[in-house]
C-alpha cells in the first residue's frame, strides 16, 4: 500500500504541476509573441499554447522520473553489493548536482522546437555551466515561496491553536463547536493549500528566466526568438 500511495503521489504531483506550469508558460509565450502583449487576451488565445505546453511538460516529467528511478536503482544496487551504505548519502549529493541542470528541461521543451532527447542533452549543456545560477534561483525562490506559503497558513494555524487551548480549558467546548470548527478548518485548509499552490508560480517563472539567461549567455539565442517560431510547431 505504501508503494501504491507513493506512486499515486508522484502521479498527482505531475498532474498538479502540469496544470500550474502550462498556463503560466503559455502567458509568457503569448506576452512575448503578441504586439499588444496581454491586452484583450482570451482563453481561446491561450488554448493552443496551454495544450502544447501540457504535452511537452508531461514528456519532460516522464523523462525526469524515469531517469531518477534508474539513477537511484543503480546507486542502491552498488551500495548493497559493495556493502557501502555511505553510497546512499553520495546518491543524494549526486542527484542534487545532476537534477539542478536537469530542471532546465521543462523550459527547453516548452520554449524550443526540439526533440525530447536533444532537450535532455541540452539541459545539461546549459545547466552545468550555469549550475550556480540555477541553484541560486531555486534557493531564493524556495525561501520566498516558504515565507509566502507560511503566511497563508497563518489563519488555519491560529484557528487550530485557539480551539486546541480553549478545548483544554473547557472540555465541553469541543462537543459544542465541533461542527462549526470542522467546517471552518476545512475551508481554511482549502484556502491555505490553494494559496500555497499559487505561490509555486514563483520558482516556475524564475527557472524560465534562468533558462533564457543561460541560453543567451552560452548560445546567444533569445527565448523570444524561439517563441516567435511557435506557429511552426
Amino acid at each position: 500500500y505504501n508503494q501504491t500511495y507513493y506512486f499515486l503521489g508522484i502521479f498527482l504531483n505531475i498532474i498538479g504541476s502540469t496544470v500550474l506550469v502550462s498556463p503560466v508558460y503559455a502567458i509568457m509565450q503569448l506576452y512575448n509573441n503578441t504586439p499588444g502583449r496581454l491586452e484583450n487576451i482570451t482563453f481561446n488565445d491561450l488554448k493552443p499554447y496551454v495544450f502544447h505546453n501540457m504535452g511537452r511538460y508531461l514528456l519532460s516529467m516522464i523523462v525526469v522520473v524515469i531517469f531518477g528511478i534508474i539513477f537511484g536503482a543503480i546507486f542502491v544496487a552498488l551500495a548493497v553489493s559493495l556493502q557501502l551504505m555511505w553510497f546512499v548519502l553520495l546518491l543524494y549529493i549526486v542527484m542534487l548536482i545532476v537534477y539542478i541542470p536537469l530542471s532546465l528541461i521543462v523550459p527547453i521543451m516548452i520554449f524550443e522546437r526540439i526533440s525530447l532527447g536533444k532537450a535532455f542533452v541540452k539541459s545539461f549543456k546549459l545547466g552545468f555551466p550555469t549550475w550556480g545560477g540555477i541553484f541560486g534561483v531555486w534557493f531564493v525562490m524556495g525561501i520566498l515561496y516558504s515565507i509566502l506559503a507560511g503566511v497563508v497558513m497563518i489563519p488555519f494555524m491560529v484557528v487550530y491553536l485557539v480551539n486546541y487551548f480553549m478545548g483544554i480549558s473547557d472540555t465541553t467546548l469541543i462537543a459544542e463547536t465541533s461542527t462549526f470548527y470542522s467546517i471552518g478548518m476545512y475551508l481554511l485548509g482549502i484556502l491555505s493549500i490553494y494559496g500555497a499552490y499559487l505561490f509555486m508560480i514563483l520558482p516556475v517563472i524564475g527557472i524560465a528566466y534562468q533558462y533564457a539567461h543561460a541560453n543567451e549567455k552560452l548560445n546567444s539565442i533569445s527565448v523570444v526568438d524561439e517563441i516567435d517560431n511557435f506557429e511552426n510547431f
